[in-house]
């Protein structure tokens, strides 16, 4: 299981539209570093679950055509890193929003 640098997913204010279902921050200079890394054929695909304590994360896709299972569950005795989880989450809790300009895409 990888998470990827440089962004995070935290859900809507309480009070926000039904239709909101959340947001999705980018730390612009980590998240482009992380998404040359990691890109195959230009593409980066991402995974957005939820833990069972209710942390919602994204997982790095590593499928590949060709292969039987399509998203394999974690092994039974693979933990759940909390600590990363909540170590990303805090990283960006004091950042500053990236103006849409930012973005490069």
């Amino acid at each position: 299981m990888e998470f990827p640098s440089g962004i995070r997913f935290t859900d809507p204010h309480p009070k926000a539209p039904q239709f909101i279902m959340g947001k999705v921050s980018f730390k612009v200079d980590e998240f482009c570093q992380y998404l040359q890394e990691k890109a195959d054929n230009g593409w980066v695909n991402l995974i957005l679950k939820e833990s069972k304590k209710g942390v919602k994360y994204f997982e790095l896709d590593t499928w590949k055509p060709g292969t039987t299972e399509k998203y394999k569950p974690a092994p039974k005795d693979e933990p759940i890193d909390y600590e990363e989880i909540k170590r990303v989450r805090e990283e960006f809790e004091n950042a500053n929003d990236i103006p849409v300009d930012k973005i490069p895409f």
